[in-house]
């Protein structure tokens, strides 16, 4: 009897394979439904499910169907299965930063600095490319604490590159953003160097963005006072 449950079992995973190959999405998703209730890892069910959709190019439900298996996947504790899931939801819907943010997030738990440090340099890449300077603000405004150090050396270079762009209303507004919070994060004795660091090469980019930025330094030491 157990042998040919099993043989059932392989003839339908094998089906599904055919009905993948020649395009038959109903059909697939039929015998996936049957398939999901023999299977006891609900976040491997949702996986599977991505993965089908996927196949039809249907990236919408796949993409919903993938959130459901890394959220399920982190339910489950088991975090580097979510990371590879948020990884490869950055690719399917780029335009949704939260992934990525997330990924960051969870590699940062695993103690894999590296690896949250090459996730957040590609966003950030991406992000720059698109001139979605915002964006880029609120990411790394996002990180973990333990990835503060990496934020602020990220947050200074955006901040660089940001007073060498073409003047405009909207990047005015972005660049006081940015500038207040870059000081937030660098204005205390820890970061004494790397503050002054800013400052000086803020002054060689935009005058204008050091004067900006020392007025508001002085705004904050009257507010301590």
């Amino acid at each position: 009897m157990e042998q040919r449950s099993s043989d059932k079992y392989t003839i339908a995973w094998f089906k599904l394979a055919q009905c993948i190959v020649s395009g038959q999405k109903e059909r697939a998703l039929g015998i996936y439904r049957l398939l999901a209730h023999s299977l006891n890892d609900k976040a491997l069910v949702h996986q599977l499910e991505g993965d089908i959709f996927l196949s039809f190019h249907d990236n919408e439900p796949a993409a919903a169907a993938y959130l459901h298996a890394a959220k399920t996947y982190q339910q489950d504790n088991r975090l580097f299965e979510a990371a590879l899931i948020f990884d490869h939801l950055t690719v399917l819907q780029p335009q949704l930063m939260g992934h990525g943010q997330k990924a960051i997030e969870i590699y940062t738990k695993l103690n894999k600095p590296d690896t949250a440090h090459q996730r957040l340099n590609a966003l950030c890449a991406e992000l720059i490319a698109k001139q979605e300077w915002e964006q880029c603000l609120q990411l790394i405004g996002s990180l973990p604490k333990e990835l503060d150090d990496l934020g602020n050396t990220f947050l200074t270079k955006l901040i660089l590159l940001l007073a060498e762009q073409p003047s405009s209303a909207s990047l005015e507004k972005t660049m006081k953003k940015g500038i207040d919070q870059t000081l937030e994060k660098l204005n205390n004795p820890v970061h004494e160097v790397q503050l002054q660091e800013f400052l000086q090469e803020l002054a060689a980019k935009e005058p204008i963005w050091h004067e900006y930025a020392q007025a508001q330094l002085a705004k904050s030491k009257q507010n301590v006072i």
